[in-house]
């Protein structure tokens, strides 16, 4: 996907390590030979080569070194076997990290992934030190590699995608990393080969949503390295899965440009510019190389400011590194940016860290009473992830003062607790909920938080319109409360009806299209869902809907008695069945697409209860393959188009025994063997479109078979003239759209033309136009 002038080699003008978050407290031998270091009671533990760790495994040679221990190449005494061994800072590990740490290291154990490096064995040495044992793992990290060679595009989303794919294991174990960076990212072999991308150092992990491990946590520790920390890990408060987003986002950025997104001169200024600032593009980092604007897309959605904003999960990460990679669009969400620009809340919060930085100078004097916990490397809190993003101003000033004081108190960033905190934090949080209009709860601290759900958890709840959700979501919930309960007005203008429909003012929840209706030039006439939106009042509607409408899916009750013939459902990572939920009583839904939207185990089933939709469209949805054969919709379906969406086997049975399905699309998909045989057998299907390389002659040669083929639109390089015989031969078809007929003889198309005239030769096929044309002609008979 890329040429050789976009291959690069990073970062030579900065030395991007020497930001680091905690300092050394062990010394090392010149010689490599021997390592000290002070234990929680003050006294030295000295290991040598040689020396035997665990009472098991012989140290051989030094092979690494961090802010939070030393790795040794050992060897078990009794087997012989060869591990990596890691020796952590005694004073730099408190008894409660370590105790968490045990309950993470044993769930890490449990994970067998190509993509994780393997945990084998854990403890405390006999000398007090606590140490672990991993696998041994040959090449180097990303970070000695990118200093030594350059990587094309598709060579750094290829490790990525693999980087994506070992941290989605481990956040669906509960995991989450907190320190993801290249340095922590190994590169064991050919890049193109399972497994070959290794993501280490999990030592400083947290258990996102584990109840018992977050009773192991204290107020305000900072871990992780500045130039790859989420704006919440800078600020010391709790993260989740989405922290790792960002931080695989920052990861990203750097071996793309050569370059970390966020470079200041101190580390202060770094977490300050991870707060405050906007993500740089590519481009604009690194202008000598082409980046297309999916790649843009994809780095910016994993940079924005706020976790609800962000991909939610590595699987959808991984979705759109996948679709960069083939050059494919990816959908871009609106950003923050867009809401606060109309807001007078971005005024108040641009000033924030100045007063925050003013604030801290003058509590200064006060830190004495400051209750200081130390430690090296990493760690999280026990506290709410509000944003300054979400709009409350109060929320981004604590974030920040926070940071401040830690640095003034002349921590170098290390952890730190400030005794009083809590008390001034919570008083925020009280004046943000008595903001509200709406009623509002205290915190659950954490009592209905599911330890083995995998979803990112977010304590600080206020109850809104009826539903309990984030504060940091306000800025969206807020708008759609304010407006849910304003009626559509129909207003008569120039003799015509028209239709006022009143969406929020401060941002849109999507796009509303005139179904069938387009410009002189060709476009479709649309309209932003934005503040009051007027269109005819007898026309059919499409709603495209983004993920801002999950925050309060209940904003969709008001359009029950809207005209809307199609919903257009996209990227919506979580609550996309609450989102369906409250679309049941609109009577006019004749059709409904869902595109990259994430349904959790038996949800999926409320598609059922949508009693007009006869047309469906899936495309590379998040979903379980069994509830998906077994939907009831499938019977009642008029036409149905997949794309990137793999089909369970037995469905293509059912397809073919519908006695009302006339029309199927399938793109990209990998079929069973036996399933256009199968579709072959139906007595119904009238129009086929196909688009897929993996159809040969052969294909064509069946599904031709079709009795009731009217229609067929075929995407494939591989056909051959072989073909034409098989056309021809389809004895009710009468419309035919094909590609890749260039090296077919003159006399052969001559042929095919005689015998079908509706036959169109293509470069490419649009998939869209043909399916809405379709879907047009399904309205047209209903009404």
């Amino acid at each position: 996907m890329t040429s050789e002038e976009d291959r690069h080699r990073p970062g030579d003008a900065l030395d991007y390590r020497t930001q680091n978050l905690g300092f050394s407290t062990f010394a090392t031998d010149p010689s490599l030979q021997s390592v000290s270091f002070v234990t929680e009671a003050a006294q030295s533990a000295n290991y040598q080569i040689g020396d035997i760790v665990g009472k098991s495994y012989r140290l051989l040679k030094q092979i690494g070194r961090g802010g939070m221990g030393v790795v040794y190449l050992a060897e078990h005494i009794i087997i012989g076997q060869q591990y990596a061994l890691k020796i952590l800072a005694p004073n730099q590990i408190t008894a409660t990290n370590w105790a968490r740490f045990e309950i993470e290291g044993r769930a890490l154990a449990r994970i067998d992934h190509p993509n994780i490096v393997k945990i084998f064995n854990m403890g405390i040495d006999q000398q007090g030190c606590p140490f672990y044992v991993m696998d041994l793992l040959p090449g180097q990290s990303l970070l000695d590699q990118m200093d030594a060679q350059s990587f094309s595009q598709s060579e750094i989303l290829a490790i990525y995608a693999q980087v994506c794919a070992g941290l989605g294991s481990a956040h669906k174990n509960n995991i989450v990393h907190r320190d993801v960076k290249p340095s922590n990212i190994m590169l064991t072999g050919e890049i193109s080969q399972k497994g070959s991308v290794k993501v280490v150092d999990f030592g400083i992990a947290s258990m996102g949503d584990n109840r018992s491990s977050q009773s192991l946590t204290n107020f305000g520790e900072v871990f992780g390295s500045p130039l790859y920390m989420s704006p919440e890990q800078c600020a010391g408060e709790k993260v989740d899965q989405r922290s790792d987003i960002y931080s695989l986002g920052c990861s990203l950025f750097h071996s793309l440009t050569g370059r970390p997104p966020f470079t200041g001169s101190s580390a202060l200024e770094t977490l300050t510019m991870h707060v405050k600032q906007p993500a740089p593009r590519l481009s604009d980092v690194n202008p000598a190389v082409n980046y297309s604007e999916s790649f843009e897309h994809l780095v910016e959605k994993l940079l924005l400011k706020n976790p609800a904003r962000r991909y939610q999960t590595m699987e959808q990460v991984l979705h759109d590194i996948e679709r960069v990679a083939a050059d494919k669009p990816i959908y871009k969400s609106h950003t923050l940016a867009d809401v606060e620009a109309k807001s007078p809340i971005s005024e108040q919060a641009a000033t924030s860290v100045d007063k925050s930085m003013r604030a801290a100078r003058q509590d200064e004097p006060n830190r004495g009473a400051a209750a200081l916990n130390i430690v090296a490397g990493d760690g999280e809190s026990d506290d709410n992830d509000d944003d300054e993003e979400d709009g409350a101003p109060q929320n981004q000033e604590a974030h920040l003062l926070k940071l401040a004081v830690l640095v003034l108190l002349g921590l170098g960033l290390v952890a730190a607790a400030v005794i009083g905190f809590n008390a001034w934090n919570n008083s925020q949080r009280t004046t943000l909920s008595q903001a509200s209009t709406a009623p509002s709860e205290q915190k659950n601290d954490g009592a209905n938080e599911g330890a083995s759900s995998g979803k990112p958890s977010n304590s600080d709840d206020v109850t809104v319109g009826g539903e309990t959700t984030n504060a940091h979501n306000l800025i969206f919930i807020q708008p759609l409360t304010d407006t849910e309960n304003a009626k559509t007005k129909v207003v008569i203008e120039k003799g015509r009806a028209f239709r006022k429909i009143i969406f929020p003012d401060t941002f849109s929840i999507g796009t509303i299209y005139l179904k069938g209706k387009t410009l002189p030039n060709g476009k479709p006439i649309s309209y932003s869902c934005e503040g009051t939106v007027k269109v005819p009042a007898d026309q059919i509607l499409i709603l495209n809907l983004d993920e801002t409408v999950a925050f309060h899916p209940a904003f969709l009750d008001k359009l029950a008695g809207e005209n809307i013939g199609e919903v257009q459902l996209k990227r919506i990572p979580t609550g996309a069945s609450s989102v369906i939920q409250h679309m049941i009583r609109w009577k006019a839904l004749g059709h409904l697409s869902l595109n990259n939207c994430s349904f959790e185990r038996n949800e999926l089933a409320i598609v059922d209860l949508l009693p007009h939709v006869g047309a469906l469209t899936l495309e590379e949805n998040a979903l379980e393959l069994q509830e998906l054969a077994e939907l009831k919709i499938f019977d009642r379906l008029q036409a149905l188009e997949v794309s990137g969406q793999q089909l369970p086997e037995s469905l293509y049975s059912r397809l073919a025994n519908s006695k009302i399905l006339d029309y199927l699309n399938l793109s990209d998909i990998d079929w069973p063997t036996d399933a256009l045989a199968t579709l072959a057998q139906s007595r119904r299907i009238r129009c086929l479109s196909i688009h897929s390389d993996k159809m040969t002659d052969a294909d064509v040669r069946t599904i031709c078979s079709m009795a009731q083929l009217e229609r067929l639109d075929v995407e494939s390089s591989k056909l051959t003239e072989q073909c034409v015989d098989y056309f021809i031969a389809c004895k009710n078809l009468k419309k035919l759209n094909i590609t890749t007929v260039k090296k077919w003889s003159p006399e052969s198309l001559k042929r095919l033309k005689t015998a079908i005239p509706d036959s169109q030769f293509h470069d490419k096929l649009d998939r869209k136009p043909e399916f809405q044309e379709f879907t047009n002609e399904i309205f047209r008979r209903q009404n």
